[in-house]
Formats: structure tokens, C-alpha cells, sequence
């Protein structure tokens, strides 16, 4: 179960120490972006730690990282299943697609990640899943950092800071 508000918060005991899905521990907006989700509904950890989480309104299962958050809010996924990028929406029968994943379920054994695709009426599975390359380049404007088949690319520019 998970409350309505958009967000999965993790923490031992009653204090939470992040919120993979929100700004903050207060926010509860919804939405279809790398840091957002709309209705999360079941979460799974691999052996290695890797986090998915069923997003059913945006029908879409999210991967995070295993290395812990260096912030505990706006954390991004780094990859998604059942949709081309980030910020799309659209579901499907297609096997790149899904509709209200609801459960998921991840297989040791075998590595693979099983979803109920609620609404096409099946249960699908996803194997071979490897945390997405990342390029970077350093350039005068800062890092430019591309996820391998993501688009668009993030600039991460340093700041300066005076003692």
C-alpha cells in the first residue's frame, strides 16, 4: 500500500530520510517526468539494489539507481519500461507498451522483472535488465551527461561558490 500522494517515501521506523517522486516531503503533485510519478503502486528491489516502481497512470515501470540519493528529494529514475522516454504517457497492447501495471515482482533466480499489465489482460516479463550507460563530457559550460537511448541530454553546470 502506498499513501496517495505521488511519492514512495523510504526510511526506517516512522522517520522517512527520501522521497523518490516528490520535491520535498510535503509536496504530492503527480506527473510524467524522470523525477515524478502518477499513482505508484508496488516496488521491488533487485539483489543489486536497483528500485522499480509500477507507475499505473503513467503506465510505465521506473528504475532507480542502487547508490544512494546525494539529495533525498527529486530523485530521477534512470530508466523506464513500457514507455520511449521520460515525460510519454501513451499505453498499449505493444510489447514495448503496458496499461495499469499494477504488481511487479522480481525473479533472483532468472534476473527478470515481472508486471501484471492490468488492463491489457496479461502478465509480461522483462529480462536481461542492465542500469543504463551514462557518457559523460566535460566541457567549459559544465557536464553534459547522456543516458544511452534517452533523450534530451542534461548540462549540469558547477557552481561557484565564495568562502
Amino acid at each position: 500500500f502506498f499513501p496517495p500522494n505521488n511519492s514512495i517515501v523510504i526510511g526506517p521506523g516512522s522517520s522517512a530520510i527520501a522521497a523518490y517522486g516528490q520535491s520535498n516531503f510535503t509536496s504530492s503533485s503527480s506527473g510524467t517526468t524522470a523525477q515524478k510519478m502518477s499513482s505508484p503502486k508496488s516496488v521491488q528491489l533487485d539483489p543489486g539494489g536497483v528500485l522499480f516502481v509500477s507507475d499505473i497512470f503513467n503506465s510505465r515501470i521506473i528504475m532507480y539507481p542502487p547508490t544512494p540519493p546525494s539529495s533525498p528529494f527529486g530523485i530521477s529514475a534512470v530508466d523506464v519500461f513500457g514507455q520511449s522516454t521520460f515525460t510519454s504517457s501513451s499505453y498499449g497492447p505493444a510489447p514495448d507498451q503496458l496499461d495499469d501495471p499494477y504488481l511487479i515482482a522480481y525473479d533472483d533466480k532468472y534476473g527478470c522483472l515481472w508486471v501484471t499489465d492490468q488492463d491489457n489482460n496479461r502478465i509480461v516479463k522483462y529480462c536481461n535488465i542492465t542500469m543504463p550507460s551514462v557518457q559523460n563530457n566535460i566541457s567549459s559550460n559544465g557536464v553534459s551527461m547522456q543516458f544511452s537511448g534517452r533523450s534530451p541530454s542534461v548540462t549540469l553546470t558547477p557552481t561557484s561558490s565564495s568562502p
